[in-house]
C-alpha cells in the first residue's frame, strides 16, 4: 500500500513538471517585449571620419567659416551635427566628403570638434581646435568711461577717461599688455570735466589729442597735465595723423573750410589747404591722405594725393568712396587703414541696435559690413567714437555709452597688421 502511494506522488510530479516545462516553451515562444538592460543591439550607420580642418588650428568664434574634410558625412545639409566642444556649429553647405559650417560663438583655447550624421550611432574621433574671441572687452571700464584711446609701438592701451558717475576727469590711463593701470598723466585740476575725444602716440613717449570743441592739438607728457601744442586754426579740429616726413596733418569742422599740415618740430609752422566738407577723421597711407567728411549731405571718404616736398595736391583729389547710398544712416567717426590698403570706417549711428560698427572699403572700392554675423552682439556694437590699432591682428574701437551699453574699449582681432601709424615709431 505504502510503495502505490509513493508511485502515485511520483507520477503527479513528473506530471506537474512536464506542465511547467510545456509553459516554459510556449511563453519562449512569445516576442519578449521588455527591452534589456543591456541593448546587444550592434550600432547602425556610417561612422564619420575627419580627416582635416580648414583653417587647421584656430578660428575667429561665431564669425569665420571651416572647411572640413573627411568621410561618411551627409550630402543633405539638415542631417549633419557638428560640435566644436559642447556648441553646435552651422552647417552651410555639405557633400559626403566635406561639409563647411561656421563656428559657434563659444571661444575657448582647447575644445574638440567631432560630427556625426542623423540615423547614425557614431562620432568621430574628436580634433583639437581652437575658437579665439573674435570681440570682447579690451579694458575694464567700471565706474569710468573712455573719451578716447590710442596704442603704443609696445601694444600699451592709453585712454583718458572721466567717472562715469561723476563726470569729471580722471585723466590718462596706461594699461599695460599684462593688465596692469597706472596714471601716465594727471587732470588739469580736481574738479575738471574735460573730455579728449581724439588720442595719438608721438614720437617722443608723448601723446597728442584733441579736446572737444576746441581749436587746438594739445601735447601729454608722462606726469604731466595736457598742454596746447599748436592752435590759430579757423575751426574746432576732429582729427590728425602722422606722416613719415615730420608732418601731423589735420582736420575738422566746416567752419575751417581747409585741411592742415603742422611740422611737429615746429608746431608753429602751418601750411592751410583748402577743403570743403565736415572732417571727422584723416589717415595717411602711401603719400596719400585719406579724409572721412561730411560733403553735400552725404558721409563720404576723399584721397588726396601728398606729392614732393609734403605738399597736399587737393586740385587732384577724388572721392574714393560714398557711404550714403549703401548706409543711409550711417556716420562715419574715425577711420584706420591695414596694411593691405583696406579702409576700416567706425560708424557713430545708433539708429538701430543692429547697425553696423564698422565697414570695409577695399582697394577695389567695394565696401563690406565687417564682422556682419555679428550685428546686434552684446558687445560688438555702435556708437564707434574711434579706431586704433595694435601691434597685431587686433584692431580697438572705442565704443560709446547707449541706453543698453556703457561706454568701453572693445578689441575685435582682424587677421590683419595694420598701416605704419608713424608718430609711435612703426616703419
Amino acid at each position: 500500500m505504502k510503495m502505490k502511494l509513493n508511485m502515485l506522488n511520483s507520477k503527479k510530479i513528473l506530471v506537474s513538471l512536464m506542465s511547467l516545462l510545456v509553459i516554459t516553451l510556449f511563453v519562449g515562444c512569445d516576442e519578449d517585449t521588455t527591452p534589456s538592460l543591456w541593448d546587444s543591439r550592434p550600432p547602425e550607420g556610417v561612422k564619420p571620419v575627419i580627416a582635416s580642418l580648414t583653417p587647421p588650428t584656430e578660428s575667429l568664434a561665431g564669425v569665420d567659416e571651416v572647411t572640413i574634410t573627411g568621410t561618411g558625412f551627409s550630402s543633405v545639409v539638415a542631417n549633419n551635427i557638428v560640435y566644436f566642444g559642447s556648441a553646435k556649429a552651422t552647417v552651410l553647405q555639405a557633400s559626403e566628403t566635406q561639409l563647411i559650417v561656421r563656428v559657434p560663438n563659444n571661444p575657448k583655447d582647447t575644445l574638440q570638434v567631432k560630427c556625426t550624421v542623423t540615423n547614425s550611432d557614431y562620432f568621430s574621433e574628436p580634433v583639437q581646435y581652437r575658437l579665439r574671441v573674435a570681440a570682447g572687452e579690451a579694458v575694464k571700464v567700471a565706474n569710468r568711461a573712455p573719451n578716447c584711446m590710442t596704442v603704443d609701438k609696445a601694444g600699451n592701451i592709453y585712454i583718458h577717461a572721466k567717472n562715469s558717475k561723476t563726470e569729471k576727469e580722471i585723466g590718462f590711463i596706461k594699461i599695460a599688455t599684462d593688465g596692469t593701470e597706472t596714471a601716465f598723466a594727471p587732470t588739469g585740476s580736481a574738479t575738471s570735466s574735460v573730455i579728449f575725444t581724439t588720442m595719438k602716440c608721438g614720437p617722443d613717449n608723448n601723446l597728442l589729442c584733441i579736446r572737444s570743441a576746441t581749436k587746438a592739438i594739445f601735447e601729454v607728457k608722462e606726469n604731466t597735465a595736457a598742454k596746447a601744442w599748436a592752435s590759430g586754426f579757423a575751426g574746432n579740429i576732429a582729427d590728425f595723423d602722422f606722416d613719415n616726413k615730420g608732418y601731423v596733418w589735420a582736420g575738422g569742422a566746416s567752419g575751417n573750410a581747409q585741411l592742415y599740415r603742422i611740422s611737429y618740430s615746429n608746431p608753429k609752422r602751418i601750411e592751410k589747404y583748402a577743403f570743403t566738407g565736415d572732417v571727422k577723421s584723416v589717415r595717411y597711407f602711401q603719400s596719400a591722405l585719406y579724409v572721412a567728411a561730411t560733403r553735400d549731405n552725404a558721409e563720404k571718404l576723399f584721397k588726396i594725393p601728398v606729392v614732393s616736398d609734403s605738399v597736399l595736391d587737393v586740385a587732384n583729389a577724388v572721392e574714393y568712396f560714398n557711404f550714403t547710398p549703401t548706409y543711409p544712416t550711417v556716420q562715419i567717426k574715425s577711420i584706420t587703414i591695414s596694411q593691405d590698403g583696406t579702409i576700416y570706417a567706425g560708424n557713430s549711428d545708433t539708429t538701430s541696435t543692429t547697425a553696423p560698427p564698422i565697414i570695409m572699403v577695399k582697394t577695389d572700392r567695394t565696401s563690406e559690413i565687417f564682422f556682419s554675423v555679428l550685428l546686434g552682439d552684446a558687445i560688438y556694437g555702435t556708437p564707434v567714437q574711434s579706431l586704433a590699432w595694435g601691434i597685431s591682428d587686433d584692431l580697438y574701437f572705442l565704443r560709446g555709452k547707449t541706453s543698453a551699453h556703457t561706454q568701453e574699449v572693445v578689441r575685435v582681432i582682424t587677421k590683419k597688421y595694420s598701416a605704419p601709424y608713424y608718430g609711435r615709431g612703426d616703419l
